[in-house]
């Protein structure tokens, strides 16, 4: 089943709808928990300002501290959720717009583009692959930066054929244009130069 925009509603419109009904209500959030990498939120909400002391209804979020924003959003989907509890909802979609796209972006993960003409693309790298490879970062002078610029965290080991193709690509270009570096040889003035292995 695949997420449609249109099935959900966004956060801001239970929120207009609730303040229309109760323009006395109120929306209080609370930071549950907090640690480097994720927070959870409790958003309580109010149909009068000061009568009752518990709240109407409550909603709480959790979520991972990965995207730009992700504490105001994860805030924004707990509201939504509270509001869902007291009956602020399309019916039969308690989730929000906003609670629905974060739940697509982790269920489709973002891979790196790849060249659809490469067949076998994904499959993983053989071993002849990761030996060569690691030849080439061992003797080509950047080779440690490079495999890490295009590995990123990734194992060697774990990377996919396109990726270790890529890479040594790479390290191959780079190594026959150290190989091609232009001295001078004694003897000569300034204006003679010639290529000269290595």
């Amino acid at each position: 089943m695949s997420y449609l925009p249109d099935d959900y509603e966004p956060v801001e419109d239970r929120i207009r709808a609730f303040y229309k009904d109760h323009p006395q209500g109120r929306i209080t959030t609370d930071i549950i928990s907090l640690d480097g990498e994720s927070v959870t939120f409790r958003a309580s909400v109010y149909r009068e300002v000061d009568p009752d002391p518990s709240p109407a209804a409550t909603g709480h979020a959790h979520g991972l501290l990965t995207k730009p924003k992700a504490v105001e959003f994860i805030e924004t989907v707990s509201i939504g959720r509270a509001l869902a509890n007291l009956n602020y909802a399309k019916q039969g979609a308690r989730a929000s717009q906003e609670e629905m796209q974060e739940f697509e972006d982790v269920k489709q993960p973002v891979y790196p583009p790849r060249n659809p003409a490469r067949k076998n693309a994904s499959r993983p790298a053989t071993d002849k692959q990761i030996g060569f490879a690691r030849l080439l970062i061992d003797t080509v002078e950047e080779g440690s930066e490079v495999a890490a610029q295009i590995l990123g965290s990734e194992p060697l080991e774990l990377a996919d054929k396109a990726t270790v193709s890529a890479l040594i690509e790479d390290l191959k270009a780079r190594k026959e244009a150290a190989a091609k570096k232009v001295t001078r040889s004694s003897g000569q003035d300034d204006s003679e130069w010639v290529e000269v292995p290595f």
